[in-house]
C-alpha cells in the first residue's frame, strides 16, 4: 500500500471513529481550507480555481444548514 492509500485510509478511519463534536471541526476546518483556497486562487486570478474552492466550502456550508439542529 502507497502512501497516498495509507493516508486517505488514516482520513476514513479518523472521520468513522471520532465523536460528533470533533466530525463537526473537522468539517468546518475543511470548509475554511476551501475558503483559503478560494482566497489564494481569487488574488492570483485563477478564476477555476477560485470557483471550485468556493463551490466546494458553499456545498459544507448548505450540508450543516440542512444537518445541524439550530435550537
Amino acid at each position: 500500500m502507497n502512501a497516498h492509500a495509507h493516508a486517505q485510509r488514516y482520513t476514513q478511519m479518523q472521520v468513522t471513529s471520532v465523536d460528533h463534536k470533533r466530525l463537526l471541526m473537522l468539517v468546518l476546518d475543511g470548509g475554511l481550507r476551501f475558503l483559503r483556497q478560494a482566497r489564494t486562487a481569487l488574488a492570483g486570478d485563477d478564476l477555476p480555481g477560485f470557483c471550485a474552492s468556493l463551490s466546494r466550502a458553499q456545498a459544507i456550508v448548505a450540508e450543516l444548514q440542512a444537518t445541524l439542529d439550530m435550537e
